[in-house]
């Protein structure tokens, strides 16, 4: 019984000692990274941004789609 409880008192071991090192992909959104709150000009800019590409590529895909029915017809 005497060494179940010495377990519990052990310190050192790799779980214990455990540093966590900053790497350099992990730097989480710093002042100078491109802020996008949902308030802010470059939020709504680059939602705006985006909607256009889609449309344009939704465009794009349907001429595309019917180009190619239209080599397959022939």
């Amino acid at each position: 019984m005497d060494n179940f409880s010495k377990r519990f008192e052990q310190s050192g071991g790799s779980l214990y000692e455990l540093k966590l090192e900053k790497q350099d992909g992990q730097d989480g959104g710093g002042k100078d990274k491109l802020n996008l709150s949902p308030r802010s000009k470059n939020w709504k800019q680059k939602f705006l941004e985006m909607q256009s590409e889609c449309k344009n590529l939704k465009a794009e895909n349907i001429k595309l789609k019917k180009k190619i029915k239209d080599l397959e017809s022939n």
